[in-house]
């Protein structure tokens, strides 16, 4: 794997038109590509390409599904609202609770609701370098069959939720996107340590946690130019526990702030889940982008970023978009510890 690694960045123009990233193959196990970092203020060698999704991933499956059309009463309606459900298929639970928790209660206020489900297919072989791996052993292995019947299991329930469509899109990640170097690297070769810092530990999942960001603000950019704009993008995470109804933007929520939960912020701004005014949310998503941006990483002034965290709250710095933390009735596939008040869990 090492002489075809070495062979593959050897290529002409590979830098400027070219896709970098160690292959998720097999037989690249456990390898990463970390970016070099040119002086001590911070600056980095940067691929032209770094922060183009379609370097990674590799759509394998695509499917609207459209639901029956109904007069919309209530405070919601004339607004529509983008549910976006992101990670990986294997960690969706078919029982979702998202459907009858947010979808179904933001049609009943009149909100006109497109649901995308943005899936990554079988989760890559992992090695001791990935993000608590021994977590994700115990996730099902879906087939190929078994994959489209849980989609359609899903787009199903959304539409019953009173959804008007569901874009599904399934993908397969290629390569893991170019590591950022950072003082602290944990799994990274000493050479790849740099002045400043970027994450605390190289986890591969914490550029991949970008990425998926970024896919599901293409497929959402993708349908409005077909479509028309959306009013709130509402973001979660595909393994998302609601245990009460989702607020709705601008009729439980702010309709001008970005509303995020109040807790496990890490010093930053919670990642899992967002209820976001449009004109926000594409700065607040397109975190690729973000991660190898300079602009980002200035705002920190030199401190860095040790988490997904603190980078999320760089963004909204950065972009100036108000931020409410309030406690959202919702958590994830993750047990936590206690909290920094002593109660279990987050909710």
């Amino acid at each position: 794997a090492r002489d075809e690694i070495l062979a593959h960045y050897a290529k002409p123009g590979l830098w400027k038109f070219g896709c970098l990233g160690a292959p998720v193959a097999e037989s690249f196990r456990g390898y990463q590509v970390v970016l070099p970092e040119t002086s001590p203020n911070g600056s980095v060698a940067t691929p032209r390409r770094a922060a183009d999704v379609s370097c990674y991933v590799r759509t394998r499956l695509r499917r609207t599904r459209e639901g029956l059309s109904a007069a919309r009463r209530g405070p919601g309606a004339g607004k529509r609202v983008a549910v976006t459900v992101n990670g990986e298929l294997q960690r969706v639970d078919p029982r979702t609770t998202i459907a009858d928790r947010v979808v179904k209660p933001y049609a009943a206020e009149g909100f006109d609701v497109v649901v995308f489900l943005t899936f990554q297919g079988p989760r890559p072989a992992t090695s001791r370098g990935d993000w608590h791996a021994s977590r994700f052993a115990t996730l099902p292995r879906l087939g190929p069959d078994e994959e489209t019947r849980l989609l359609d299991q899903l787009a199903d329930a959304f539409l019953a939720a009173g959804a008007s469509r569901v874009e599904t899109h399934l993908y397969d990640l290629v390569r893991r996107p170019p590591e950022m170097p950072s003082m602290k690297m944990g799994f990274a070769p000493p050479r790849a340590s740099a002045e400043r810092m970027r994450f605390e530990i190289a986890w591969p999942s914490y550029a991949l946690h970008m990425l998926v960001h970024s896919v599901v603000w293409r497929d959402v950019a993708a349908w409005e130019r077909r479509h028309a704009a959306f009013d709130y993008v509402v973001k979660m995470r595909a393994d998302a526990n609601w245990l009460k109804d989702a607020p709705a933007p601008g009729v439980d929520v702010d309709a001008n702030a970005a509303v995020v939960k109040s807790c496990l912020a890490w010093s930053g701004l919670n990642d899992k889940v967002a209820i976001l005014p449009r004109r926000y949310a594409s700065d607040w998503m397109r975190l690729l982008e973000a991660y190898y941006a300079d602009d980002v990483f200035a705002v920190a002034e030199g401190r860095g970023y040790r988490n997904s965290e603190q980078l999320q709250k760089l963004v909204a710095t950065l972009h100036r978009i108000p931020v409410q933390e309030t406690q959202l009735a919702v958590f994830d596939y993750y047990h936590w510890l206690s909290d920094a008040t002593g109660a279990k869990g987050c909710f």
